[in-house]
């Protein structure tokens, strides 16, 4: 059970790695990775040993994510999305203005803004809007000149001539 229970908390370090690198990308190139080392060691209260064994797990992740097939991405996608719109329809403390009852006190309310964005993102995934496009009109490779008349011609070309460098 104690062995669990490590396990646990280390892996969820790990992925708390990883989303420390996915935010800010940079993390990922060598030159960054003592400045990504110290940040994890100080953040887990770790030794340096420990923290780079954490960043090693969490590349490798972030590896085996981008090398995900097209059906392990979509899910992924639908995942993701079905996370966010709960969090968004999760009541919870949002602090401003208008989040305050009457006696002065945080209201807890749910953010059906970001609820609707994100049920309108994994609805566009999942197939259900099509984006279309009506072009109507006819193509014509034979342009008429017979209405111009040569003097419009010679004053179009002296036109395109002043603007030539």
């Amino acid at each position: 059970m104690e062995a669990d229970k490590k396990t646990n908390i280390v892996w969820a370090r790990v992925d708390a790695v990883v989303s420390l690198i996915l935010e800010n990308d940079r993390y990922l190139q060598s030159k960054r990775n003592v400045e990504l080392t110290n940040l994890v060691a100080e953040k887990f209260n770790i030794s340096i040993r420990q923290a780079q064994r954490y960043i090693s797990e969490a590349k490798k992740e972030i590896k085996r994510l981008s090398g995900l097939k097209k059906e392990e991405n979509y899910a992924k996608a639908l995942r993701d999305r079905e996370y966010l719109y709960h969090k968004a329809i999760t009541p919870s403390f949002i602090f401003n203005k208008d989040a305050i009852d009457e006696d002065g006190k945080f209201i807890m309310v749910a953010d059906l803004k970001l609820a609707l964005e994100v049920a309108k993102d994994r609805d566009k995934i999942l197939g259900l809007y099509e984006d279309k496009i009506t072009l109507e009109g006819n193509v014509n490779n034979h342009v008429d000149f017979s209405g111009i008349k040569t003097e419009d011609i010679l004053k179009l070309v002296n036109e395109l001539k002043k603007t030539e460098p």
